[in-house]
């Protein structure tokens, strides 16, 4: 189950461009777990997603090679173009794409490159997330953005992340407002605390910031001290919840076991505490944009939804609130319940297409099943 290590500074050399390996099913966790077990690029299983209905490409930015999935519905009457999040191709499940193309709507989205373990990643996400933004990246690309149908954009995670920080781009907030005619962010990732929007040097990060620092590559579930940290900061919702003490203690034993943390397997799978430490950077500005009235992102005029879950225990909720109320044209909508994939609740995902129904202006009727 080893997966091999790629040097960050190799993956986006120019001389010697290694691209880096996607999995579309890299955050699916079995329904039930099997100990020393994870699905990964050699041992997964397409039969429990059947993906027929989705096509891979790919595109070079820079030296990078990225991917790009898309998913045409039969009676097309609207596009949803979008990015996926930190360490999954999948913004959307595929049974949530075959909804949507059931419903008229095709979807297209870049896949973000997984670093695994390493560092150094935020630049080249935002470089690709700007110029699939700014310009068609292929001609395949283009000819989707040329067909003539309403447009909408939709980004998970780390992805509406990266939409964010684009827009401190005026020229491509004025590019948002005539190719959109909807703004989706799902699961919205400002920081990895609740607090984030109000200090970045609480007492207690003085200390989780060198640990994380020091922590050579690991995740939170394999650092006790980063683990009670982030319970710690985000109480509700990242361990003092039943659901979510289960779904880590299940992760923790479907990847390793009884044993040790030794396998880099589950590096594949989550940021590790490093990364979250450049992740959080990389949203300071954000924070900064969307606190000044004057910044670019405040001429969006794009209607804008916040999709919330109640229970996410990695994008604290309360940031995902906030966001919403500083956003020109923006609402949240908070699906109770629901943890970090924000649009797979029944519920939710009616209401996510009565919303871009009304906003693209398409009437045809509303399939779930």
């Amino acid at each position: 189950m080893a997966v091999a290590l790629a040097d960050i500074s190799k993956m986006f050399a120019r001389s010697q461009p290694e691209p880096v390996k996607f999995h579309p099913d890299v955050s699916v966790i079995p329904e039930t777990p099997t100990k020393n077990k994870v699905i990964l690029p050699n041992n997964h299983s397409n039969d429990r997603f059947p993906q027929s209905h989705i096509q891979k490409g790919s595109f070079q930015c820079g030296s990078t090679e990225v991917n790009y999935y898309k998913a045409r519905a039969e009676d097309e009457k609207s596009i949803i173009f979008g990015c996926s999040g930190f360490k999954c191709d999948y913004p959307l499940t595929p049974e949530t794409v075959k909804v949507l193309n059931d419903n008229g709507i095709s979807i297209l989205w870049i896949a973000l490159p997984n670093p695994r373990r390493t560092k150094g990643f935020a630049p080249h996400f935002q470089n690709a997330a700007n110029s699939f933004l700014t310009t068609p990246p292929n001609k395949d690309i283009a000819a989707w953005m040329e067909r003539k149908v309403p447009k909408t954009f939709f980004a998970h995670s780390t992805g509406a992340l990266l939409f964010l920080r684009a827009l401190e781009d005026p020229k491509i907030v004025e590019l948002v407002n005539n190719t959109y005619s909807h703004i989706d962010l799902s699961s919205l990732y400002l920081g990895s605390t609740s607090d984030a929007i109000n200090t970045y040097k609480k007492h207690s990060s003085l200390i989780f910031n060198p640990v994380a620092r020091l922590s050579k590559d690991q995740v939170p579930i394999e650092h006790a001290l980063a683990n009670r940290y982030m319970a710690y900061n985000n109480p509700d919702n990242y361990a003092n919840k039943d659901t979510t003490s289960k779904i880590h203690a299940a992760i923790h034993s479907l990847v390793f076991g009884d044993k040790a943390p030794t396998d880099p397997g589950i590096g594949f799978l989550f940021p590790t505490l490093p990364q979250i430490l450049e992740i959080d950077a990389h949203a300071k500005p954000v924070i900064d944009l969307l606190k000044d009235k004057d910044s670019a992102p405040h001429k969006l005029n794009v209607a804008t939804t916040m999709w919330i879950g109640s229970d996410d225990p990695f994008s604290p909720p309360p940031l995902g609130i906030w966001a919403s109320e500083q956003i020109n044209c923006a609402e949240k909508y908070v699906s109770e319940g629901e943890q970090h994939c924000s649009l797979e609740n029944p519920e939710t995902l009616q209401e996510f297409i009565h919303k871009h129904k009304k906003a693209t202006g398409t009437k045809n009727t509303l399939q779930l099943a």
